[in-house]
């Protein structure tokens, strides 16, 4: 059996790296950059302060707590270096990882290998997930420890050693990314089903992690709901919001079943009910769970062993797309990336109707066969173009621009390509664009300012700042303005805009530096001494450590 799954696992991995090792050559893209930034920052000695601190991670207007996928990252760097290639290698090699635990699970489910071995090589190479693996996201992390406490769970025989293992790994999981409690209501929902004995240990075990995870994020990192404020379908009330359900459910399932467009950054909004996009997606959306459920139906009443696995996967799907139809607003209306969660449960509720209706015909067989193969094949064709179309930012933007001509976040990003390339005229007109479709889009207003500033146009650089922050004031466009301040302005101005960034920021340590060393300048060392101890609270970093003492030594 070893041998078996040994085979089965050299195969996935095999796959993987032919249908992703076009992604191998490709560059950083999007955040991708921001993230390499933040880590060539912090160094190993920095991990208790992932756990502690969300700015320590997250330079974003949207702070971020996710210490273990910055741990991960951090050791990669360390190890690799600022190179593309190796970051894109681990990449794929979590995703094959995931397949092989995800066909260990359909596996020991539907009790149906070959069927198990399908579903695992379609999530494998599924162009939906390209979002997921060619870019640093958390969700291959968090997907994996999930996965691997559940696989725990049906492969182990269950004793204090194991529940260590398992419920390790579901907290791992959660410290990836906030995303992992769905995997809690999972693991319960299979101890519900499948496995009742000590159920009271495990609701109290599982009680037991997900308050040692809120303790550390709201009490010790103190970061709470993270929002959105500024992007389009978070500025809609809860009520408005409820309106676009129907479309971001359909966009998921059709995405899934036809992959033909797959584009970044969606920020599109349902705003009126109409036929096209609230009445149409609701039909196909109620058609499509409404046969599940008469499925499942059917199944129950029939008495069939396979409906509480039917079962536990319509659930998992139920909870992947209800944690992403924008109840809590998030930074875009929709993602391929979040769609990885929930792909498991769908697959796993086709798995159940493929053996449900599978034929003892030798011919109903090979052509069930050799239709599954082409549809893998034609699924990893589609999967390598769209490696190819996240090579770099210009072809990751402009591939988007083609199908989307009217989001802002697509013009945006576009126009810092072109100020990378120092076409600095032709970027602002991208920028204005995507302020024309949104007045509200922050970050197109912070690039004119850096525009302006490579321009050498002061007036115009400070302006565009300050109209930033009075969108979105958030430490982003504050520790620009600051640095540019630094560099342009009287030291008196620089300090009074510092003294009111770190009473807005009270976590951010960079102003609380800067402001330091202001003070140390102007001879003020009791205000001096009063900030570095603030800024060795938020992080006790060597260097700070060293500067605050021989403040004491001054007069």
């Amino acid at each position: 059996m070893f041998t078996n799954k040994t085979t089965i696992f050299f195969s996935l991995f095999f796959i993987g790296i032919l249908i992703y090792g076009n992604t191998l050559f490709n560059d950083f893209v999007w955040d991708d950059r921001e993230i390499i930034k933040l880590l060539s920052h912090l160094q190993i000695r920095d991990v208790p302060s992932f756990f502690i601190d969300s700015q320590s991670q997250s330079g974003g207007s949207i702070p971020l707590y996710r210490p273990l996928t910055t741990f991960f990252l951090i050791i990669q760097y360390t190890i690799f270096g600022a190179s593309p290639f190796l970051f894109h290698f681990v990449q794929i090699i979590l995703h094959v990882f995931n397949s092989f635990l995800i066909f260990y699970i359909f596996k020991k489910l539907l009790k149906h290998l070959i069927t198990a071995y399908i579903l695992s090589v379609i999530f494998l190479v599924h162009p939906i997930n390209v979002e997921a693996v060619a870019f640093l996201t958390s969700e291959a992390y968090f997907t994996f420890f999930g996965l691997l406490a559940l696989v725990l769970t049906i492969s182990l025989k269950e004793n204090w050693k194991t529940l260590i293992l398992i419920y390790t790994s579901l907290l791992l999981s959660l410290f990836a990314k906030e995303s992992a409690i769905l995997f809690l209501v999972v693991f319960f929902l299979f101890k519900i089903l499948f496995h009742r004995k000590k159920l009271i240990t495990h609701i109290l075990s599982t009680s037991g992690i997900l308050l040692i995870y809120l303790f550390f994020r709201f009490v010790l990192a103190r970061l709470y709901v993270a929002t959105a404020p500024n992007f389009p379908i978070a500025r809609l009330s809860l009520s408005e919001r409820l309106i676009n359900i129907p479309k971001i459910i359909s966009f998921y399932i059709e995405t899934f079943f036809f992959p033909k467009n797959l584009i970044i950054g969606q920020q599109w909004i349902v705003e009126n009910i109409n036929f096209n996009n609230f009445y149409y997606p609701l039909i196909k959306v109620a058609l499509v769970f409404i046969g599940l459920a008469l499925f499942g139906i059917y199944l129950f009443r029939k008495k069939n062993a396979t409906f509480k696995v039917f079962l536990f996967f319509y659930i998992w799907l139920l909870l992947g797309l209800g944690l992403h139809i924008q109840i809590l607003p998030l930074n875009m209306t929709v993602a391929d990336r979040w769609f990885y969660f929930p792909i498991v449960g769908l697959l796993g509720v086709m798995g159940v109707f493929f053996i449900q209706f599978k034929s003892g015909n030798r011919l109903i067989k090979t052509a069930v066969l050799i239709v599954t193969s082409l549809l893998i094949v034609i699924l990893s064709i589609r999967t390598i173009f769209q490696n190819s179309t996240w090579a770099n930012d210009k072809t990751l933007f402009s591939y988007a621009a083609q199908f989307d001509t009217q989001n802002p976040f697509i013009f945006n990003n576009y126009g810092l390509v072109l100020l990378n390339e120092k076409k600095y005229n032709e970027a602002e007109i991208y920028f204005k664009k995507a302020l024309e479709l949104d007045p509200n889009y922050w970050e197109a207003m912070n690039n004119l300012g850096f525009s302006a500033n490579l321009k050498g146009d002061k007036q115009k650089t400070k302006e565009y700042f300050l109209k930033s922050i009075e969108i979105n004031d958030n430490q982003i466009v504050n520790e620009n303005l600051a640095l540019f301040l630094k560099e342009n302005e009287s030291a008196e101005e620089l300090i009074r805009f510092l003294e009111q960034a770190v009473k807005k920021f009270p976590r951010h340590q960079k102003f609380h530096i800067m402001l330091m060393l202001k003070y140390i300048e102007r001879g003020e060392i009791e205000k001096a001494k009063e900030i570095c101890v603030k800024a060795l609270v938020i992080n006790p970093n060597p260097e700070l450590k060293k500067v605050c003492p021989n403040l004491y030594l001054l007069k």
